[in-house]
């Protein structure tokens, strides 16, 4: 065992490629240098808790002999001490990690949407630019509430800017819920004690954002039922009557697949990865839809080359379609009834309540979530449970627009 010095080091011999000595110190036990192929690395290797342990310090070319036998002291100190290094660099490295160094990880760990993952490439790029190359234990209570002010502010007290802010913070939020549940320091504990954004809740800062409420009320569904069918693209036309008719969000009944909809059973099945809570979404065709989907499958079946897998086909690269801003705008400037597309939605599950359907059928036929309502949880509502208030929404919805079901 030779005493290393920089001249032995430097004329160790790199010529056997393929196979890796350890050249340790007479001097400092522990300390050597790993020869591997076209590399020379200076190591310190201990034990804790009869565990052997052998760490990297650092290639030839970046450190001497000098600087790497000082390092190694502090590393083989810790040994001696019980403590293992690795543990060490791991809460450095996690303590280091940055906002923007945050966002892949999570990607990965919760398996988002390409939606989902715009919004949060967006709120980071337009509200946290400057806080990107920022390690995360270095985000204050007192920098969310002065950045959450600054957003709300940008559009003016009153302005799109308190949603804006609110929105962002609950992307930082996530992200940083997620960095105190998976890095830690050297004793185990988050490297995070509390989430900053908490401040928000503590002190009750959250914007009170009003919730959208627009639908279209009932002495509207004529001029805006006549508008819609007079449009020209029969695409829009029926996207628009299966949205009221459903209470689909817009993405969900934009994405339908023929696939979807046995028309045999008289059912839409919406699988799960193109649902918004992610559960599978059963519902009965009632016979107005019943006969606008089998209108449209015999449309598409009689094309050539055109087939689409979607009911509602689009010209960009998804193939379904995407935009109907310009069919919004047709029937508004028509019927002279504002509406937005989720706005159907509304109105659907508000005919439904008018007809004393009950809250817990609603929400099955909306497919929304019971959350902490355990009565929810255990009542079992079956797809032909649901055919006769979907029937019956279908009907008053009709009947309201003035509208006869001809050739059914």
């Amino acid at each position: 065992m030779p005493r290393l010095t920089q001249a032995f080091v430097e004329k160790i011999d790199l010529s056997d490629s393929e196979k890796t000595t350890y050249i340790f110190d007479e001097g400092l036990t522990g300390f050597g240098v790993r020869v591997s192929g076209d590399k020379k690395i200076y190591i310190a290797q201990g034990r804790v808790g009869g565990t052997k342990v052998r760490l990297k310090i650092a290639s030839h070319e970046v450190l001497s002999l000098e600087q790497a036998r000082i390092e190694a002291k502090k590393l083989l100190a810790q040994m001696a001490q019980g403590i293992d290094p690795r543990t060490q660099r791991i809460a450095q490295k996690a303590k280091a990690v940055t906002l923007g160094e945050l966002l892949e990880p999570y990607i990965r760990a919760r398996k988002l949407r390409p939606t989902t993952i715009k919004l949060y490439e967006g709120a980071l790029r337009r509200c946290f630019s400057d806080w990107l190359q920022k390690p995360i234990t270095e985000i204050t209570k007192d920098m969310v509430q002065a950045r959450h002010e600054r957003i709300s502010n940008a559009h003016g007290p009153r302005g799109k800017g308190e949603a804006h802010a609110n929105q962002a913070m609950r992307v930082l939020r996530s992200l940083l819920n997620y960095a105190t549940s998976v890095y830690e320091d050297a004793d185990g504990r988050p490297v995070m004690a509390e989430n900053p954004v908490a401040r928000l809740s503590q002190a009750k800062l959250w914007n009170r954002n009003k919730r959208r409420t627009d639908f279209i009320q009932r002495e509207d569904l004529k001029p805006w039922f006549q508008a819609v069918l007079k449009l020209e693209n029969p695409i829009a036309r029926d996207f628009f009557i299966v949205c009221l008719l459903t209470g689909l969000r817009r993405n969900e009944a934009a994405q339908l697949k023929w696939s979807d909809i046995d028309l045999k059973s008289k059912i839409l099945r919406l699988p799960g990865d193109r649902t918004k809570n992610y559960e599978e979404h059963l519902l009965p065709l009632s016979d107005y839809l019943e006969a606008l989907f089998l209108r449209r499958k015999n449309a598409n079946d009689a094309l050539q080359d055109a087939k689409s897998e979607f009911v509602f086909p689009g010209t960009g690269g998804k193939g379904h379609l995407i935009e109907v801003k310009r069919a919004v705008a047709n029937v508004i400037d028509e019927s002279e009834v504002k509406f937005m597309t989720h706005g159907l939605r509304r109105t659907f599950l508000t005919v439904g309540e008018s007809l004393d359907i009950s809250h817990y059928t609603l929400k099955r036929l909306a497919n929304h979530k019971f959350g902490g309502d355990v009565t929810g949880g255990y009542i079992q509502l079956t797809v032909d449970r649901l055919r006769e208030p979907m029937q019956r929404i279908t009907d008053a919805i009709l009947e309201h627009a003035e509208i006869k079901k001809k050739g059914l």
